[in-house]
């Protein structure tokens, strides 16, 4: 008799492939959801610099245009700014 040439995996074999990938998504899962924590912290802090700057290109654009009243103060962000 001719032995036989094994095909696919055994039922040992794909179990503890499943047992594997159970133990490592059961490890990764904290992970991931601190990350979520983190990156709505990234895109909150993002957006308040993107606005803080904003601020200030306007400030300066105000402060560059300002040809009528040369020593006129101006304010951004709660300080006050004498502009010449």
């Amino acid at each position: 008799m001719k032995k036989q040439l094994q095909r696919g995996f055994t039922l040992i074999e794909l179990v503890m492939v499943i047992v594997i990938l159970g133990v490592l998504a059961a490890v990764a899962m904290p992970k991931f959801t601190n990350l979520k924590v983190d990156a709505e912290q990234a895109s909150a802090t993002g957006l308040a610099g993107a606005i803080g700057s904003a601020a200030a290109i306007q400030f300066s654009l105000n402060a560059y245009n300002s040809t009528t009243y040369p020593y006129s103060t101006a304010s951004a962000c709660g300080t006050t700014y004498m502009t010449t």
